[in-house]
């Protein structure tokens, strides 16, 4: 974008310095006439601008002054303005990505998503517009996500017609308060355009993206979790987001060895049955006609789900004697990784966060020094692994980060 402003700019320049003197004076030769408009104008323009430059000359002492006063001002007002990555642009919708907890089904990721669109066009009747919600996954997944991650395209109506917002930055926070109503939905508002360029420079649909680095899931999301804290103390930070890594049910099996070598139970034999409960295994051929179509036997969707009817799974020792499951494992339902982001072969968490109200180059200048301090406190404090990385920015190379 730069190069093309700035070939546009010198072809221009030199246009204005070769082929537009030459047309002039090829097609503007027509004889001068005294007292025509041109001479009028160009008359009242004299008589303003020969005072002013009269005055300058007589006053130098304090035009100098003035034009260096200005230009100071100038320029401790550019250097306290703050920065922005990309100037915001009035798309006329918003994309809201809300996301449910670890597991959803679709069904109920449907109901949420009913509810709350009905709960948005309610509130907002003469500034939205229309609503067009996407859970999962398309048929085309250039943007795969599971059903606990929505997304909704708010179409909003011509700003004329709006009443509970002038400007689109306070609409944005009044729609996120009334999602904020529904518990356990955490949500992020942006705007169409703006919210895939975040995706593709950074891999969050964020404004501000903070990447935790390191190699211990547990200790990736309670690092994550302190951040999203010390983020939701810095003024302008809204529509905080901690991705889910753990929250996901899943039933572990874990074998006792001891008690199997005592039935005379081989790991192999134990995997089988699992292998045969939750994935099924072919015990025959039926026929259909000229078809056929393996003969599958496994637990249903319910008994797999109970972990009593796991438990109670039969098998043969060495004997031929029938033993329990859970007479040569322990059996429980304990919350698994749900996801497992990398970058740069690294494992990561990220923590996002949009800006309202606020630059984002001051924001991230504050929040860069309280996680500097936080975390060196909680390095001596809690004897946390020295091999974990936080980078504020869109990768572990940009200028704001923080080796700990």
């Amino acid at each position: 974008m730069v190069a093309t402003v700035s070939f546009a700019i010198i072809g221009a320049l030199i246009l204005s310095l070769t082929y537009v003197p030459m047309m002039c004076a090829l097609f503007l030769n027509k004889p001068h006439k005294e007292g025509g408009l041109s001479d009028r104008i160009t008359q009242w323009l004299y008589n303003g601008y020969m005072p002013t430059l009269t005055y300058a000359i007589n006053n130098k002492g304090k035009v100098i002054t003035g034009v260096i006063a200005l230009i100071t001002l100038a320029v401790i007002t550019f250097m306290n303005i703050g920065g922005e990555f990309i100037p915001k642009l009035s798309e006329g919708a918003f994309c809201v990505e809300y996301r449910l907890p670890a597991g959803t089904s679709l069904s109920d990721a449907t109901t949420v998503s009913n509810k709350l669109n009905t709960a948005l066009l309610k509130a907002f009747p003469d500034e939205i517009r229309d609503i067009v919600a996407k859970i999962g996954t398309t048929e085309i997944p250039t943007d795969p996500m599971p059903f606990s991650e929505c997304e909704d395209m708010i179409v909003l109506k011509d700003r004329k017609f709006w009443k509970k917002a002038k400007i689109q930055s306070v609409l944005a926070d009044s729609i996120a308060s009334v999602i904020d109503q529904f518990p356990g939905i955490v949500m992020s508002v942006q705007q169409p355009i703006e919210n895939r360029f975040n995706q593709i420079l950074s891999g969050s649909k964020t404004d501000l993206v903070i990447k935790v680095f390191g190699d211990d899931l547990n200790k990736l999301v309670n690092i994550g979790d302190n951040i999203s804290h010390i983020l939701r103390g810095i003024e302008g930070a809204k529509d905080i987001m901690v991705q889910h890594i753990l929250g996901l049910p899943q039933i572990t099996i874990q074998y006792d060895r001891k008690n199997m070598a005592l039935y005379g139970i081989t790991v192999h034999q134990v995997n089988s049955l699992i292998e045969t409960a939750f994935a099924g295994k072919s015990t025959g051929i039926v026929y259909e006609g000229d078809r056929r179509f393996d003969l599958t036997v496994r637990l249903s969707t319910e008994d797999r789900n109970k972990l009593e009817n796991i438990e109670n799974i039969m098998l043969r020792d060495a004997n031929g004697n029938l033993i329990p499951l859970k007479e040569i494992a322990t059996i429980e339902m304990l919350n698994g990784p749900n996801q497992i982001s990398r970058f740069s072969k690294q494992r990561c968490i990220q923590v996002g966060s949009n800006v309202r109200g606020r630059d984002v180059e001051s924001l991230v200048e504050e929040l860069d020094k309280k996680i500097r301090k936080d975390f060196v406190e909680m390095l001596l404090t809690r004897n946390l692994s020295k091999n974990i990385m936080i980078a504020l920015g869109h990768s572990p190379n940009e200028s704001f980060e923080a080796l700990i």
